[in-house]
């Protein structure tokens, strides 16, 4: 038996009684309720390892909790459960079963009977979108954080002693007393953090959402390798001729006084002045760390890496400081997670706006306009299919125009009207500056000054009249973006009108809680059509990026797909009860053999 304190023992291996072995849990499940946690293989290997994998099941009935080796005894447990409870378990757990033993998850969510502790959490007490970025919330909602947070008792840290003691975590012995020990304890504590937690009607239409987002990680997304592989040698090539320019342009140091080659140049003073004199040739600001100094970190680069997905030189120069810093770029990310033919991305709702991320590989941060679709040409569908796109039209501004029920700005979005063309005609006399309009917008509404506006396009004086005229034309949606800011500010958490909250980081009000409202809410939008596709749709999904979702389906099929998405993906919304309703509408692309041939013209 466990004792109170749930000491692990130490010393030599010691086998248990798997079949007659069980602990005292701290609290009572009602009937009908289980929580579990597998202990597996390494992580990375989910797609590859095949059977075997979940190496040990811990499951709690009642106050007792016992551990099994029989993965289909475990299976059976929690697919017959009332609800099952469980620690990320949407994005891993689950998704181990689903592999294994072919647990539907699908069904689990729709059904209402799933209760992942992890994403909840993130749910019920919004997280601040710090300089960590999503790596910084993924810690602060992990098991032992939250452990220590909630009862000053995190995990032990005793697993990779424990892999690295019998040669890998798909080595230990699964009747080994110490690794026995640690799943019990990790069910314990995720069942008492579940009682920390409510579970409003958004958490579960969110654990629906991650369920899709589950069976688009296991369809995967087909890899031209070939063309993969060519991509990545040429890739080396470009980035072997960046850092001699910026050695030979900027002065990034390749060696110390002495002579010395630099292991890092770019961590040195003078390699982080270069590296910041580089992106200034390119109207590109790099955020100062704590100490004053630019900031290069994986983290700052990847989210440069979102911003300026569509510029070719300055994508380049942040993979060549990527891989400077030993952080692979597209390609070789891609090639780095590939499994034979296809990758598996990660998905996971770390972002406070909710908004997804998929990584390793990243598809968020490859381009689609100015060229950059090219990044998008290496997935392929599946044989005797075609790849087509859904994207919201304009879903940002419809959803900011919902929120500040400014009717003038509303009209805009009637049927047959263009906002950034009529917008243009209004600021400027001349309809064909579209897209002047466009990129400030969406900057404009989302708590952008005037220097920052001027960067989109390039001239202080037409941003300058752009925010000029929108003060003067949209008094309600200024008085909204005001509004939301001060009480962002304020403390008070915001609603995005689909029932998610949102938290900013103080003093940061006018430029977090108007975009956190907008991005929020469009996600939500796209989730919306997500959850109104059939569920037989979901098979044929493989990305989620934005505000579009990316499908490979027969060749016969694609036009019927194409009306049934549409149908999905079009609605009114209003975000709280008295406001006029936006309605919300689906573009799709052509029908390509590639990723990137969608957007080809």
């Amino acid at each position: 038996m466990i004792g109170p304190e749930w000491q692990l023992f130490h010393g030599p291996y010691e086998a248990l009684d798997l079949a007659s072995w069980a602990a005292q849990a701290r609290h009572t499940l009602r009937p009908g309720v289980v929580g579990f946690d597998i202990e597996s293989g390494d992580v990375k290997e989910l797609f590859s390892a095949g059977d075997g994998y979940i190496r040990i099941t811990g499951l709690q009935q009642g106050n007792v909790i016992t551990v099994t080796d029989d993965t289909e005894e475990a299976a059976d447990v929690i697919d017959g459960a009332d609800m099952v409870i469980g620690h990320n378990i949407l994005s891993f757990d689950l998704i181990a079963f689903a592999l294994e033993c072919g647990i539907d998850i699908a069904a689990l969510a729709e059904e209402g009977r799933v209760h992942d502790t992890m994403l909840t959490e993130i749910l019920v007490n919004p997280p601040v979108q710090g300089p960590g970025g999503i790596g910084q919330i993924k810690k602060q909602h992990s098991l032992n954080a939250l452990g220590k947070q909630k009862f000053d008792e995190g995990k032990s840290d005793h697993l990779p002693e424990l892999a690295a003691e019998f040669g890998g975590y798909d080595q230990i012995p699964p009747d080994e007393a110490r690794y026995v020990e640690y799943c019990a304890q990790d069910v314990d504590l995720t069942t008492r953090i579940a009682r920390t937690q409510p579970r409003t009607p958004y958490v579960i239409r969110e654990h629906r959402a991650m369920a899709v987002a589950a069976q688009i990680r296991m369809n995967g997304f087909r890899v031209d390798v070939p063309l993969l592989q060519e991509r990545v040698a040429a890739g080396q090539a470009t980035r072997k001729r960046l850092i001699g320019r910026l050695t030979a342009d900027y002065g990034l140091p390749v060696a110390n006084a002495k002579g010395k080659p630099y292991k890092a140049p770019q961590a040195s003073d003078a390699g982080r002045a270069a590296i910041e004199r580089a992106f200034a040739d390119l109207d590109v600001e790099l955020p100062l760390t704590g100490g004053g100094k630019p900031a290069i970190g994986k983290e700052v680069l990847a989210e440069l890496r979102l911003d300026y997905a569509d510029d070719d030189e300055v994508t380049e120069l942040i993979d060549t400081i990527s891989e400077l810093n030993g952080v692979r770029t597209v390609y070789e990310t891609i090639e780095r997670y590939r499994h034979g033919d296809r990758v598996h991305p990660m998905i996971t709702p770390y972002q406070a706006s909710g908004r997804w991320s998929f990584t390793e590989p990243g598809l968020t941060v490859m381009g689609k306009r100015n060229g950059k679709y090219i990044e998008r040409e290496v997935f392929l569908p599946e044989d005797g299919h075609v790849i087509f796109t859904a994207d919201l039209s304009q879903v940002d501004a419809r959803v900011v125009a919902a929120h500040c029920q400014d009717s003038a700005y509303m009209e805009l979005f009637l049927p047959g009207r263009d906002i950034h063309a009529e917008n243009a005609l209004q600021i400027w006399g001349d309809a064909t500056r579209r897209d002047d309009a466009k990129v400030l917008g969406h900057g404009f509404n989302y708590g952008m000054g005037i220097d920052k506006l001027a960067k989109q396009c390039g001239d202080r004086d037409t941003a300058r009249e752009f925010s000029r005229a929108m003060h003067d034309l949209y008094p309600d949606l200024i008085e909204w973006k005001a509004e939301v800011a001060e009480r962002g500010d304020a403390g008070e958490l915001l609603d995005n009108g689909w029932g998610r909250m949102l938290r900013t980081a103080p003093d940061r009000g006018w430029t977090q809680a108007p975009a956190l409202i907008g991005q929020s809410a469009a996600m939500d939008v796209l989730k919306e059509g997500m959850l109104r596709l059939p569920m037989w749709a979901r098979k044929y999904m493989r990305a989620v990026i934005h505000d579009e979702m990316v499908f490979s389906v027969p060749i016969d099929r694609a036009e019927k797909m194409k009306e049934i998405v549409v149908e999905a993906m079009s609605f009114d919304w209003a975000p709280f009860p008295g406001f006029e309703p936006v309605h919300f509408a689906a573009d799709v692309s052509k029908s390509a053999e590639n990723w990137g041939g969608c957007y080809q013209k």
